[in-house]
């Protein structure tokens, strides 16, 4: 978190994606996404809205540029984050946070950019994955959103 307590706001400008990418994500087609099955590389911890996603990844100061993979579904306006396999369930239950694990599948991007509903926020780097924890995660949205019931804007 930034010194003055309150964290940078590296994530929320992505909420509304710029008009040239808004058009590659229209223009993509269907090979720029795939189905994957969730709980063998990998789980995921999808959060709704997508603009409580992302204000829950700034209170973990982090940034896109630290490549921990992270998709933005732009048409259900959820934010979905690649956690470690098993782990999705780690942590406090949310309301409005939704574990995906062994047995549930997710659309994710295929290339760099991704389509509508599947687009990298944040890509993974090629050489090894780099994961958030689960249970952080489900801390940084309760934080989150205590902040936005408080009123303090965190970004």
């Amino acid at each position: 978190m930034a010194e003055s307590g309150i964290p940078p706001c590296t994530w929320a400008p992505l909420l509304e994606p710029d008009a040239d990418t808004v058009d590659r994500l229209r223009y993509a087609g269907r090979s720029s996404e795939e189905l994957v099955a969730c709980g063998e590389e990998w789980d995921a911890v999808a959060i709704a809205p997508l603009s409580r996603g992302l204000a829950a990844l700034d209170t973990l100061d982090v940034t896109p540029e630290d490549r921990f993979p992270v998709i933005a579904d732009y048409h259900r306006q959820e934010l979905i984050v690649l956690v470690p396999a098993g782990t999705a369930t780690d942590g406090e239950e949310i309301q409005g946070v939704r574990a995906l694990g062994r047995g549930a599948f997710l659309m994710v991007p295929r290339g760099e950019l991704g389509t509508h509903n599947a687009a990298w926020l944040s890509a993974p780097t090629r050489f090894g994955k780099r994961y958030l924890g689960a249970a952080a995660l489900r801390a940084a949205v309760k934080t989150a959103d205590e902040a936005r019931a408080d009123g303090r804007a965190l970004c």
